[in-house]
């Protein structure tokens, strides 16, 4: 690869952005995506092929309950954080 294709691929990995707007309403079946994670999980490869990837996909008020329990640690660890510096 010459020098100048290097950079040229270095400038795309920088700037590659993904803007989407995230929320909860899906704009497949929740199966579709299962069927695309397991797939990918499946086709992944793995350190010495020992295939330890694991995989949770969640819906509805599971999904909504992992990220309370998420928003509500980070949260937690925030105010850990003020209290050591304050």
């Amino acid at each position: 690869m010459s020098k100048e294709s290097l950079v040229t691929l270095q400038q795309a990995f920088d700037e590659r952005r993904s803007i989407y707007a995230l929320g909860n309403e899906l704009p497949v079946e929740p199966q579709a995506i299962v069927n695309m994670a397991e797939r990918v999980l499946l086709h992944t490869p793995s350190a010495f092929n020992s295939q330890s990837s694991r995989l949770v996909v969640l819906f509805g008020a599971e999904h909504q309950k992992l990220w309370d329990i998420a928003e509500e640690k980070t949260a937690c660890s925030r105010r850990r954080w003020r209290l050591f510096w304050d």
